[in-house]
């Protein structure tokens, strides 16, 4: 009886130890597919896990999360594979705070552009127009005068308003009223900080250009390259800062991942100005454009008078 007894209990005491042992079958089915299809077992299981049905979705999650709370540690991602076969990268989306990455942005910007705004008031004042260097028959030295100066300006006043934008933009983003969670500090500057990002982008590209070109034209009339005994001389100086524009130029709008070009920024940038001016109709604002167009009449106006003063001239003699 009691060898019966034994044979009965011990397939029962041993059967739950035999099924500790033995694989469950969803789970080597799984593990055989990750094994033989990586990639595609990959896929399924990122489209499983992603799913809104099964997991919440980060929008949500940032609503959670409290504005006081720190979120430098913080990181959402989604699960996935960095590499496959053949070296190739997996593109995974990880949320995280770029905030710093900001700071640096705006705070980086202001020292190439203290240095162009010194730069340029300084040449502005350089050569006079009543200098041995420009004579009263020399045109072409007025014109390229003329022309330097405005350069000279527009760095300068192009520097100044990077300045100005970029150090509120700093105080913004200290004041910390966004979210700093985005996929990338770019992203992060389009999303947030749109119409800063953009001014500071397209006025650094024209301070620069323009800083460039009065470069050339002082260049040009200090060492008097427009002489026939120096004319090839000036024309390789103009050819190569010619170069040095047009490369950084194509540079630049190979640059613009979120843009087609340059010209394109720059209206988006002229149609957020016009919304704002129209939507909050502030008193500055219209002034400002007013004397923007002003600023261009006059200009227009100076350039007719003084070819017109020149024939004269030309004439007389």
């Amino acid at each position: 009886m009691s060898d019966r007894l034994c044979h009965c209990r011990r397939p029962m005491m041993m059967r739950p130890m035999m099924m500790r042992h033995r694989p469950h079958a969803p789970t080597f089915f799984i593990l055989v597919l990750l094994f033989v299809y990586p990639t595609p077992s990959l896929s399924f299981l990122r489209t499983v896990l992603c799913h809104p049905a099964h997991a919440p979705t980060l929008q949500s999650n940032r609503r959670l999360l409290s504005p006081a709370f720190s979120r430098s540690s913080i990181s959402f991602s989604v699960p996935g594979v960095l590499k496959v076969r053949g070296g190739a990268a997996v593109k995974t989306l990880v949320l995280k705070d770029f905030s710093s990455s900001v700071l640096g942005f705006f705070g980086s910007i202001r020292v190439p552009s203290s240095f162009i705004a010194g730069a340029a008031l300084a040449a502005l004042f350089a050569i006079k127009p009543n200098s041995n260097l420009i004579g009263k028959k020399d045109v072409l030295k007025k014109i390229l005068y003329n022309l330097c100066c405005a350069s000279m300006f527009s760095a300068f006043a192009c520097s100044m308003i990077i300045l100005v934008i970029s150090t509120v933009a700093y105080s913004s983003v200290l004041h910390a009223r966004f979210d700093p969670v985005a996929e990338t500090a770019y992203l992060l500057l389009k999303r947030e900080f749109l119409f800063e990002f953009l001014t500071v982008r397209v006025c650094s590209f024209m301070s620069w250009m323009s800083f460039l070109v009065g470069i050339c034209l002082r260049t040009t009339l200090e060492f008097e390259l427009l002489e026939p005994d120096r004319r090839y001389i000036g024309c390789a100086c103009i050819s190569c800062f010619v170069g040095i524009v047009s490369y950084l130029f194509s540079y630049i709008n190979q640059t613009l991942y979120c843009y087609g070009s340059s010209f394109e920024m720059i209206g988006v940038l002229l149609k957020m100005m016009w919304e704002k001016m129209y939507a909050d109709a502030q008193v500055l604002q219209v002034i400002s454009l007013l004397s923007f167009v002003l600023a261009t009449v006059s200009m227009i106006m100076a350039f007719l008078t003084s070819r017109k003063e020149n024939k004269n001239e030309l004439r007389n003699d």
